[in-house]
């Protein structure tokens, strides 16, 4: 199949467009952000350091949420930040272009890992520090570059800090997102597993293509990226499941059926975009179900009045496509539970009938107990296995660890917020746990008519402390936002 999409970025490329020699005047064209410098970097950060830091809180009922847009900086191990560079490529003459060169910047409201070869760099847009202080008539041409309404993503190569702009035809397809952009919550490397996979090296993500979630790959060419659409309009996929052994596992919708479109539990092989259901002799009547265990697909068994069997998954690619239930691995007579789709780990744990589920393929067997006090049952409230409950009397606040048998209760230090409760006339209560500003937060009123919001990080060295913002206050410089290690 030709690919429909082929977009090419240059990996190395030479700076044109510097000032001219007989000083006619600046012009500034295109800019093109070609890599980014990775060298010796071992974790990358997001972080509000400076003091004109735009709120990552409301300040005010009604005020609109800040588009958290943060550059990139290095971590060394001591925790010294120092801010990533960039190799620029941009059109135009003057002196105009080695400003750009030498202090243009992309800021960002995420940074998604993409397995171990890549990042998304998530709603980007360009950025010239200090742009209020430069002098015409540069300032309209950098203001103009750094639109805020101007959106970008980016895909980097880890192994050459390489950086190709993500074609908006394939952007990838969050299922609690709006548009394919995921909700203010989405804020966890694990809100796009399923969804953009890395696999050999290569990119598979999920987008919209008519009214199905199509594959797309991503094959790396060295200096571009070859998109290719993995099927037609004919099958489309629920999720992306990677396998080690060059397959992708899903549950495949597909035309056919009573209704039009039928489905199964299924493997695609991208080499030969072969896609074939899993097969068992046994259990014929069982509802199959696949998962992804440390980059392994294992098949699994719901089984009507008897529970739940755990299988290995024995993958062929040629002559002929197949993907058998091999070798059973455990049993859970008695409960029939889904597991679920993906984990990262050597494990795969889930929750069911208000319990924690483990899976271990390499010990062949699967374990469950009954959740710990005031862990959640719903798995929506844990954010990469930790959820954060705040207590009732609001004395303090509960760290649900899954890898951990009981909880760690955090008592709030309220000193801060004491010298204005004299003031207070009403307030709310914490809402629930907030990712992106990892804390929980809450607004009260004063006897003024002011607005205060009083925000407990979850983490950090405010971890505990409940803090006080009036209106228009930054909380620059408090919360590293996101933080990647490299290696």
């Amino acid at each position: 199949m030709k690919p429909r999409f082929i977009y090419a970025l240059a990996v190395i490329v030479a700076a044109i467009g510097m000032t001219s020699c007989d000083g006619g005047g600046n012009d500034l064209g295109d800019i093109d952000f070609k890599r980014m410098h990775l060298n010796g970097v071992n974790a990358l950060a997001l972080a509000n350091i400076t003091t004109d830091s735009p709120n990552k809180i409301r300040a005010a009922e009604g005020d609109t949420v800040y588009d958290m847009r943060d550059p990139v900086y290095s971590v060394s191990e001591d925790g010294n930040l120092v801010e990533v560079t960039y190799t620029i490529n941009c059109r135009g003459k003057g002196e105009i272009i080695e400003m750009v060169q030498a202090h243009m910047r992309l800021v960002m409201e995420y940074i998604y890992p993409i397995g171990k070869d890549w990042l998304w760099l998530y709603n980007c847009r360009y950025d010239y520090p200090e742009l209020d202080q430069v002098a015409e008539p540069y300032h309209s041409m950098l203001a103009k570059k750094c639109d805020p309404m101007l959106s970008k993503h980016f895909l980097v190569r880890l192994k050459d800090g390489a950086l190709f702009e993500w074609n908006y035809n394939i952007m990838p397809y969050l299922e609690y997102g709006v548009g394919g952009y995921p909700l203010a919550g989405n804020r966890r490397p694990s809100d796009i597993y399923t969804i953009v996979e890395s696999m050999k090296g290569e990119v598979y993500c999920l987008s919209e293509y008519g009214y199905a979630k199509m594959v797309y790959q991503l094959k790396d060419e060295g200096d571009y990226l070859n998109v290719r659409m993995m099927h037609e309009n004919t099958l489309y996929f629920e999720s992306i499941l990677p396998d080690n052994r060059g397959a992708i596992g899903g549950y495949i919708g597909y035309r056919g059926g009573e209704w039009g479109w039928a489905y199964k539990t299924g493997v695609l092989f991208p080499n030969t975009l072969d896609v074939v259901a899993i097969t068992s002799e046994e259990h014929k009547e069982a509802n199959w179900y696949v998962s992804s265990i440390n980059d392994t697909l294992y098949a699994i068994a719901v089984i009507r009045g008897y529970g739940t069997a755990f299988y290995a998954l024995d993958l062929q690619e040629s002559p002929v496509a197949q993907a058998k239930v091999g070798e059973l691995l455990a049993e859970l007579p008695g409960i029939e539970t889904v597991a679920g789709p993906i984990s990262k780990t050597e494990t795969l744990s889930w929750l069911d009938h208000n319990k924690k589920f483990t899976f271990d393929p390499k010990g062949k067997k699967v374990t469950h107990m009954d959740l710990p006090d005031y862990y959640p049952d719903n798995e929506s409230d844990y954010y990469d296995n930790i959820a954060y409950i705040m207590n009732n009397d609001e004395h303090s606040f509960y760290i649900c660890d899954l890898s951990k048998d009981a909880a760690e209760q955090v008592v709030i230090d309220w000193s801060e917020y004491d010298a204005y409760q004299a003031q207070i006339v009403t307030e709310k209560p914490f809402g629930k746990y907030d990712p992106s500003t990892q804390s929980f937060q809450k607004t009260a009123i004063t006897m003024n008519g002011k607005q205060l919001t009083i925000m407990v990080d979850v983490a950090g060295e405010n971890k505990g402390k409940a803090r006080v913002f009036k209106p228009g206050e930054s909380t620059a410089g408090q919360v590293i936002s996101v933080m990647v290690r490299l290696n």
